[in-house]
């Protein structure tokens, strides 16, 4: 998928959105566009992360990196990943 959008598919360390899959639509957000939009997304008071959109991308995109760079040391880091619910199931691709 990553090669259809023009993207190195070994490059795996950031956080990609599949906006509209498999729809002669479909685009691929990475970074703070993936992010922003998993929030706006979610709905409720996320919706208000919108407001990041005023920034420059790159602006976005270098806190977004910055953030990553240090997430274990703010949220910690897991032996394992969680795995979704079946309610959620539908919301991830199994290819």
């Amino acid at each position: 998928m990553l090669t259809r959008h023009g993207h190195d598919p070994h490059d795996l360390d950031t956080v990609y959105v599949v906006k509209d899959f498999k729809q002669s639509n479909e685009t691929l957000l990475a970074r703070s566009d993936a992010i922003l939009h998993m929030l706006n997304q979610l709905g409720g008071i996320w919706t208000l992360a919108g407001i990041g959109r005023v920034l420059p991308k790159a602006v976005r995109d270098f806190l977004y990196k910055t953030v990553a760079r240090n997430r274990y040391r703010v949220f910690g880091k897991h032996e394992s990943c969680m795995l979704p619910e079946p309610k959620h199931r539908q919301k991830f691709l199994d290819l």
